[in-house]
């Protein structure tokens, strides 16, 4: 069905882009993935959506925010939204929301990224052998990681 859009949207000029588009992700938003799952087809639409030159910037970010989430929280379609993400970036630059949107949107994935990497629990350092000595000899004078890192960075 979104296929027969596609086709029409290309062949019709003169239909404008946000009659399909604002309740196809209002639709979407509103499920929130409870009742509604993407599928392939889906992603083609947007693709063609993010390429035509009847997208406006009010239906340009809601569409990128949309597939910001998709991007963000879906590993599965994360890569299919990657391209559509980038076209209406690359298209609306200029534009002073669209600059708002992204760097909301980077914000948005640093936050996510560092909260990930607390998570991760710490790996141990593993020193070679030569600048190891405590690990040898217990009691002997070796360094301690702390002072191997300030030696390494004097060196």
């Amino acid at each position: 069905m979104i296929n027969n859009f596609i086709t029409i949207f290309d062949k019709i000029d003169n239909i404008p882009m946000h009659i399909m588009l604002e309740p196809f992700i209002r639709q979407i938003q509103v499920s929130d993935s409870t009742t509604f799952s993407y599928n392939i087809f889906d992603f083609n639409f947007f693709s063609f959506v993010a390429k035509n030159d009847k997208l406006q910037i009010k239906n340009a970010i809601q569409l990128l925010d949309l597939l910001a989430k998709v991007y963000l929280n879906n590993i599965v379609f994360a890569q299919m939204s990657a391209d559509p993400i980038l076209n209406i970036i690359r298209r609306n630059i200029d534009n002073e929301t669209m600059h708002e949107f992204v760097v909301k949107f980077i914000k948005i994935s640093l936050a996510m990224y560092y909260a990930s990497e607390k998570k991760k629990k710490p790996k141990e350092k593993i020193l070679p052998l030569y600048n190891n000595r405590s690990a040898l000899n217990k009691n002997q004078g070796g360094l301690l990681p702390q002072d191997l890192d300030n030696e390494i960075l004097q060196a």
